[in-house]
């Protein structure tokens, strides 16, 4: 059987990709100067009350988030809700009423949400040397009893 060649098939393709990109490009400029026509078309009042609503949605993300960190995190350390100040009970009740959330409930919120990630970076910092270490003594076991030219599974005659 002879050689085929692929080279008319792989420019079709890339073609074929090309124009797909420049469909979905054209499709979302179209979206986004409609979009601008809209935004200079709403008054100033609709505005503020997207923006309050951007922020209560972004408010809602980040409990959301924030809880589930401190669920896996409790998973290592049974001690995480006294660490950072809250308890489960508290963590839930403010997600649950996430859109009346107080000005110190909310910096609250943000109090802990910066001592969780400082607390994952370093247990994630503390567990990757650790593992990085038992690597290193692994392979290093692993050279000393190597032999060449010869595959793993094999067993040495003896």
């Amino acid at each position: 059987m002879g050689k085929v060649n692929f080279t008319r098939v792989e420019d079709a393709l890339t073609e074929g990709i090309r124009k797909m990109q420049m469909s979905k490009l054209w499709g979302q400029a179209k979206a986004a100067a409609e979009a601008a026509v809209l935004d200079s078309q709403k008054t100033p009042e609709l505005l503020v009350k997207e923006d309050e609503g951007d922020k209560l949605k972004a408010l809602a993300k980040m409990l959301v988030h924030l809880q589930r960190d401190l669920v896996r995190i409790h998973k290592w350390d049974e001690n995480v809700y006294q660490k950072m100040g809250t308890s489960a009970e508290e963590m839930k009740l403010l997600v649950k009423r996430k859109e009346q959330l107080s000005v110190q409930e909310r910096s609250k919120i943000q109090r802990i949400q910066a001592k969780v990630i400082r607390y994952a970076e370093k247990y994630n910092q503390s567990s990757s040397q650790l593992s990085d270490e038992r690597l290193i003594e692994g392979e290093g076991v692993a050279h000393i009893n190597k032999r060449m030219n010869v595959r793993k599974t094999w067993l040495p005659l003896k």
